[in-house]
């Protein structure tokens, strides 16, 4: 047995054990950037979702009409499918930026409720549109960034994903019913979704939170091994005590270093609560949205 521990120590010793915690520390990196990305994409769509739901009310009220509780729903489902890039800009960007005449010429009065649009707005609204594409802006690197993200994701299909499962909660509620359970559909969105539930499509989300938070134990850990297989590797029959001595030091001062830093970088990035929010989000929009178009229906 002491031979058998002996080879192992000296298969390990050196830099090995330092080396493979470095890399650890960046698959963990990894992860933890996929799973805050996943989890960031959700919450976008579920703040523009809540956006564009009270844009809606106030159309609603404006024209004092409404359709079915899952015609609607799918209508700003839509609208904040396409405008969820448009959550971090300010009002002063969106008016000047290339989404100023597309925002203008979809708005809300020539969706579910009709309304449309006079000759003079819709010419107003061509001739925006040119001017935007003939000056269209170059991409920042947020932009370009995002997109590039968004493609290797799969962002766009997980995005569509949530809206399929609201859809097949809604569809069959009538505004002349009991109300739903709002929280129900809006966890059945989130949670019934293959793309935005997988990491790398080998590690599903809950394992890598369970990862995630021992993630830092684990770099320690390995730190806490190259420390015992350098004190063997010293004090052991023909063990060379310099070799061991380092092999036990370096390894103790990589694995506490990084461990602390993962730990620090992993507290800094509350996602369990993101999601907790972008799910309350949601639930609060579809029921905004029943509330206030029952009232209307009522009325």
């Amino acid at each position: 047995m002491n031979e058998l521990i002996l080879s192992y120590s000296k298969m390990v010793s050196g830099d090995v054990l330092v080396y493979l915690i470095i890399i650890a520390f960046f698959i963990g990196l990894v992860i933890l950037f996929i799973r805050h990305y996943l989890v960031e994409s959700e919450h976008r769509f579920a703040t523009a979702l809540h956006r564009r739901t009270h844009e809606l009310i106030n159309q609603q009220y404006k024209e004092e009409k409404t359709k079915e509780f899952s015609e609607i729903v799918w209508y700003v489902l839509r609208k904040a499918s396409s405008e969820r890039e448009q959550i971090e800009t300010n009002a002063k960007k969106e008016s000047a930026g290339p989404f100023a005449s597309k925002d203008s010429g979809t708005s809300v009065s020539s969706g579910p409720f009709g309304g449309g649009k006079s000759k003079e707005a819709s010419s107003k609204d061509a001739a925006a549109l040119k001017s935007s594409q003939v000056k269209k802006p170059k991409p920042t690197f947020r932009q370009v960034f995002r997109a590039f993200w968004d493609e290797r994701l799969s962002i766009e299909q997980g995005i569509q994903k949530i809206i399929e499962n609201t859809l097949e909660q809604t569809m069959y509620y009538k505004l002349n019913q009991a109300a739903p359970n709002f929280l129900n559909i809006a966890t059945y969105a989130f949670t019934y979704n293959p793309y935005f539930q997988k990491i790398l499509k080998f590690i599903s989300v809950g394992t890598a939170n369970s990862l995630l938070k021992t993630w830092h134990e684990i770099l320690v850990m390995i730190g806490i091994l190259g420390t015992f297989v350098g004190f063997f590797l010293a004090f052991s029959a023909g063990g060379d005590l310099k070799v061991g001595v380092t092999t036990a030091i370096t390894s103790s001062i990589a694995g506490l270093t990084l461990g602390i830093a993962f730990m620090f970088i992993e507290k800094s990035f509350p996602d369990d609560e993101t999601s907790l929010d972008s799910v309350e989000i949601f639930k609060d929009s579809l029921e905004l949205i029943w509330n206030n178009s029952k009232t209307l229906y009522e009325e």
